[in-house]
């Protein structure tokens, strides 16, 4: 090794000391007047830094002296005390990168914290990005704001706790800010949807709701099993809740209750739809039913009297007139009864539920078609039972007039 490499190394070695050894030993006398517990540690490393420098310094000047002293640059004497200096140059450098890696180690967790801290600090950058292009986290300002002051106040903290080498609560910090910064990616994917649905969407719902339910009650309709002034305000005052709930971003509680609002608002506006119809078929349909079951009454009292007339001839076995009776019990139990329950309902003007009036005369309808078709089976019934009657009768009587004929013929014949 020449003078020359010599020089080279000894100046590396010296810009590592002064350059990276000495800004770690600044480091650690600033954290020496902070934290107690780092004095000794700035105490031991300073003084090596002195001695590994004073060291450097001495081997400089111990080889330039041996190079000027030797003005005939006799080379056969200096390389024996340049073999001389490579090994103490070597073992120098051994001790110098040693230190420095010590110094290294010592602030490696500071590193590795400040690496997690800037890769959390691009996330947060991208998260307020995110907010800045979407216009409808604009809707929840105030609570976003709130959250990015809060993790500026952890980065201050962080960073606080960093300098004075506090690196187990600086850890700690890290833990949080690093949950925040997650639950906030979390949120950020329902967030633009769930504020249009909440501050957009439901609203012109609440808002279209309340117009018919008010219309449903300027035309008289009875809606109070469907929705109240009480049920309506409770109605606002959940909506009211929710928003406070997304302003906190409870996102998941949120999402489930929009969903469910959404859902309970659509039912009633359904409801309210079903009221109109029932209402409208109702009114057009009533009068025919009526007028329907005042026909079947006369049927039913012209079958009565038809009845009552081929007992009085014809012999009827007791099963058919057990039908009969069963006819008759329905009609005067159910289909009166509930001529009178529709009757009482439609001149209740104050309690008309269009749907149950409209369902009570469908099963009216119903059981009145029924009992026209047990008329009609037994009417057939008579009407065939009569005729079979009658034409037995009929082939009796023929058979008698053949029979008398027969027998006046074989008179005769005996008189010949």
């Amino acid at each position: 090794m020449t003078k020359n490499k010599f020089d080279i190394k000894l100046k590396y070695l010296d810009f590592v000391l002064k350059e990276q050894s000495k800004n770690y030993v600044n480091r650690l006398e600033h954290i020496s007047k902070i934290n107690v517990s780092y004095k000794e540690i700035f105490a031991i490393k300073s003084n090596n830094l002195k001695l590994l420098l004073s060291k450097n310094k001495n081997i400089t000047n111990e080889i330039n002296d041996i190079w000027n002293k030797d003005s005939n640059k006799n080379y056969k004497k200096i390389k024996n005390y340049f073999y001389f200096f490579k090994k103490k140059i070597k073992k120098f450098e051994i001790d110098v990168i040693s230190f420095n890696d010590s110094l290294i180690q010592i602030f490696k967790q500071e590193e590795d914290y400040k690496v997690i801290f800037l890769e959390i600090k691009e996330k947060f950058n991208l998260i307020k990005e995110f907010y800045q292009q979407n216009n409808e986290l604009h809707l929840l300002e105030k609570s976003y704001d709130c959250v990015f002051k809060d993790i500026g106040i952890f980065f201050t903290e962080f960073n606080e706790n960093i300098e004075c080498a506090k690196y187990d609560e600086a850890f700690k910090v890290l833990t949080q800010l690093n949950k925040i910064i997650d639950e906030l990616e979390k949120i950020n994917v329902e967030m633009p949807k769930l504020c249009s649905t909440v501050f957009k969407i439901i609203p012109d719902k609440i808002s279209f709701l309340e117009k018919e339910f008010k219309n449903m009650i300027k035309e008289k309709y009875n809606i109070e099993f469907l929705l109240n002034d009480d049920s309506f305000l409770a109605l606002k005052n959940r909506y009211s809740d929710m928003v406070l709930d997304l302003e906190k971003f409870n996102y998941k509680k949120v999402l489930k209750e929009s969903n469910f609002f959404i859902d309970e608002i659509n039912n009633l506006l359904s409801s309210f739809l079903k009221e109109k119809e029932a209402r409208e078929k109702f009114e057009r349909e009533i009068n025919d039913i009526f007028l329907y079951e005042n026909n079947v009454e006369k049927k039913i009292v012209k079958f009565f009297n038809f009845f009552s007339k081929i007992k009085k001839i014809y012999v009827v076995s007791k099963e058919k007139e057990s039908e009969f009776n069963e006819i008759k019990v329905s009609f005067d139990k159910e289909i009166i009864f509930l001529k009178r329950l529709l009757d009482n309902s439609i001149c209740n003007t104050e309690n008309k539920i269009y749907s149950v009036l409209f369902s009570k005369m469908i099963f009216f309808k119903e059981k009145t078609q029924k009992i026209e078709k047990k008329i009609d089976d037994f009417f057939n019934y008579l009407n065939l039972f009569k005729n079979n009657v009658e034409d037995i009768y009929d082939n009796i009587s023929n058979f008698y007039f053949s029979l008398r004929k027969t027998e006046k013929i074989i008179r005769d014949i005996n008189i010949d």
